[in-house]
């Protein structure tokens, strides 16, 4: 079956209805498989997950610029682990076209809370307003931040059923 007619098989969720799930202050769980199981793995979900649904695509396109310090500190962070973190995002989210600044921090508990902020500006460049939100949210008050990478991909969000 072709992954577009898998994704019809998922109850529809919108944007509007998403926002009473709970997305900004969760547990993240994530699992890597190779290709060759999607189908399998997208069936098995099909009864306790819907998947968002915007004007009737259920995939959609994300553009993001991620930010860090010269010596790479955010990233080193998560790739070392360390309980409480942050990232320091642009995301263009492609089916609406909406921007928005984000951090995402990770809390020593597991949990990640992720702030954010409708921004019009989308650079590699990120101007006062954003480094205010970032500032204002971290309480980072030094360092210069840079664009580190360039992440552009197709997604969909499945939400479980269960979730209130």
């Amino acid at each position: 079956m072709k992954l577009q007619q898998q994704l019809e098989q998922f109850k529809p969720i919108s944007l509007p209805e998403m926002d009473q799930v709970a997305l900004i202050n969760r547990i993240d769980t994530k699992y890597i498989f190779h290709a060759s199981l999607l189908e399998d793995v997208l069936l098995s979900l099909t009864k306790n997950y819907s998947i968002l649904s915007i004007d009737g695509i259920r995939t959609h396109l994300y553009n993001t610029f991620y930010f860090d310090d010269a010596n790479f500190n955010l990233y080193l962070n998560h790739h070392n682990q360390r309980g409480s973190r942050y990232k320091l995002r642009l995301r263009k989210y492609g089916s609406s076209e909406i921007s928005f600044i984000e951090v995402k921090a990770k809390t020593n508990k597991g949990r990640t809370i992720k702030s954010r902020k409708k921004t019009q500006s989308f650079s590699k460049n990120l101007d006062s307003d954003q480094l205010s939100f970032f500032r204002e949210i971290t309480k980072e008050t030094q360092g210069e931040w840079q664009c580190s990478s360039v992440i552009k991909f197709n997604r969909i969000t499945l939400v479980s059923l269960g979730s209130a």
